[in-house]
């Protein structure tokens, strides 16, 4: 038997291909580029790498359903969250409170997708 997946949200796949393939890279630079000014920095930088790479999959399974609205709202949460971060981790430059709007933008996603189960009545 063949399980068979259909994407239904292309661009929800691709944002989640891309932040992969960032995610990689990001993380070689990391551990071979970058100079950190302290182990706080580089402690920021793997945070960002690790909150991310936890939601890739997620983007990925968001992509079978039609959950576009869910799968946008987390990807600015990642981007405000996790990109910040690696700013501040790889430069020392702060962007200010756009990190705890980006991790709220990533909680209300993860509460979205909750109550965006399937909406059909149960026919049994």
């Amino acid at each position: 038997m063949r399980l068979v997946l259909k994407i239904s949200d292309i661009v929800i796949f691709r944002i989640a291909v891309l932040l992969g393939f960032i995610n990689i890279v990001l993380g070689t630079l990391g551990a071979h580029a970058i100079k950190f000014e302290s182990g706080y920095h580089k402690e920021l930088f793997n945070t960002a790498l690790l909150y991310q790479s936890i939601h890739i999959p997620v983007l990925l399974f968001i992509s079978l359903f039609s959950m576009r609205k869910q799968g946008m709202a987390m990807t600015g949460g990642l981007l405000g969250f996790c990109w910040p971060l690696f700013l501040k981790g790889a430069t020392g430059i702060g962007l200010g409170p756009i990190v705890p709007t980006g991790g709220m933008v990533l909680m209300f996603a993860w509460i979205w997708m909750l109550f965006s189960g399937n909406k059909e009545k149960n026919s049994q």
